[in-house]
Parts: structure tokens; C-alpha cells; sequence
């Protein structure tokens, strides 16, 4: 234990109470990612999900069965048609397309972030590139709109 003459030790009001040792100098707190707003992540999220329908090759009534929604539901997810965003929707989907949910939103996450900084990029070499999220941009024809996914 410090001497009570230390400058790391802060003594308490009342003598009784053993003295706390502060933060030792020089040591920091990690970093807080960068979050992306609310309604960008979950438009995201349900992006993402219905990415991972299509690559199982589901149709939005086959995943409405196996998480055990209405397909009214997973359609008003996928288009984000919804006035609130429940977990237990969101769980339920993950879990139908065999992911774990925290998996999925750390997927979701990371993908946003690479996403925003490669557009960012790109409109920093071409000044008139005008930046859109993939679910903004209209469909390829001869592809199943994956990209950089």
C-alpha cells in the first residue's frame, strides 16, 4: 500500500475508510468505437440479413417459417417499413440463418465502417462522386447485389 503522502493516493473525508488509488499516470481508458447513428444501423442490419438470406438461397417465406415470423414482418425488416425495431425480430432472424446475433451486429458493424471509409475515399480521388449505401443503388442484373460484402 502507497504512504498517505503520496500525490496518487486521494485520501477520504473521513479517516475510518482505507485510501483509493487513483489512476496511474500516464494510463488511458481504451477508445470508444465510432458508432453509426441509429437508423443507419439498422438499415444496415437488415440489409445485411437479407444478404445472408439470399446467399442460403431463401425465400422470404422460407426464412418467415424457420424463425417462426409472418412474412409480412420479414418484409417490412428487409425494407425498413417498420416503426420500431425490435431485438427479439432481429434475434430470431439470426438465428433462423444459423448466425448468433452479436456476431451478426459485429458483422454488420465492421461492414459499415470499411464501407464509409472506402466511399470516403473514393470521393476524396473523384471530387463529382456522389457517395450511396447499396441498398440505395439499383439492382445489377446479372449479379446478387453483394458487393464489397
Amino acid at each position: 500500500m502507497l504512504p498517505p503522502s503520496d500525490p496518487r493516493v486521494i485520501m477520504p473525508k473521513d479517516a475510518s475508510r482505507k485510501p483509493r488509488s487513483a489512476l496511474t499516470p500516464g494510463r488511458r481508458l481504451p477508445r470508444l468505437r465510432d458508432a453509426a447513428p441509429v437508423p443507419l444501423m439498422q438499415r444496415a442490419l437488415a440489409w445485411v440479413l437479407r444478404q445472408l438470406r439470399l446467399r442460403h438461397g431463401w425465400s422470404v417465406p422460407q426464412l418467415a417459417g424457420r424463425a417462426g415470423l409472418s412474412e409480412q414482418t420479414v418484409r417490412d425488416f428487409e425494407q425498413a417499413c417498420y416503426k420500431q425495431c425490435f431485438w427479439s425480430t432481429i434475434a430470431q432472424l439470426c438465428h433462423a440463418l444459423r448466425r448468433h446475433p452479436d456476431t451478426v451486429v459485429a458483422l454488420t458493424r465492421r461492414w459499415l465502417r470499411k464501407y464509409c471509409r472506402r466511399e470516403l475515399s473514393r470521393q476524396r480521388h473523384e471530387p463529382h462522386h456522389k457517395p450511396s449505401l447499396p441498398w440505395q443503388q439499383p439492382a445489377c442484373q446479372h449479379c446478387h447485389g453483394m458487393p464489397g460484402f
